[in-house]
């Protein structure tokens, strides 16, 4: 997808690629944005889990952007500041041998990490001294583990004409804990 979009708030130019069967069902995500107030880079690969009898699952994400923000009093501009913001993600997943035809049983383990830096854009226009935000930097370490129950109908045109689907209409709950 290649898009250019143009208002009163800003002008911006984005590519993003994305690929679901990449290198045989892998997904990868490329995207770049170049706009008026800052720019952004984003990558994805991931293998998913493709079925109910993937047995793994793994993926990277890395992620930034830098970016001009306003702030506003009574719809006037009065005052700006500036933010790099960096993340990246890597997780790695397993179907347990507890999963069963009627029942599905995953854990994933991950880390990710973040930073934020924020900034002072002066301008002649803002009267206002601005409190910026902490800079920040968070990494953290966690377990998912994720449940479903496989009740699953089939049924025929819902998202596709003239295609049978699968319908999962069974319980599906994940919970995720972590330390930063």
């Amino acid at each position: 997808r290649v898009e250019h979009t143009s208002d009163e708030m800003r002008d911006g130019n984005e590519i993003v690629y994305r690929d679901p069967n990449f290198g045989n069902q892998h997904n990868l995500i490329l995207g770049y944005a170049d706009n008026s107030d800052g720019r952004s880079h984003h990558f994805t690969y991931v293998k998913p889990f493709n079925s109910i009898r993937t047995t793994k699952s793994a993926g990277i994400t890395y992620e930034d952007f830098e970016r001009h923000n306003m702030l506003y009093d009574a719809g006037n501009e009065v005052a700006y500041f500036g933010q790099e913001n960096e993340f990246a993600s890597a997780f790695y997943g397993m179907r347990l041998d507890r999963s069963s035809d009627n029942s599905l049983h995953r854990v994933l383990v991950g880390y990710d990490n973040s930073s934020d830096r924020f900034y002072d854009l002066p301008t002649e226009e803002s009267p206002y001294l601005l409190q910026l935000p902490y800079d920040r930097k968070y990494q953290s370490l966690w377990v998912e583990y994720q449940y479903e129950d496989m009740s699953y109908i089939e049924a025929l045109n819902i998202s596709q004409i003239n295609r049978t689907e699968d319908i999962n209409l069974g319980a599906q709950w994940r919970v995720q804990i972590g330390y930063v």
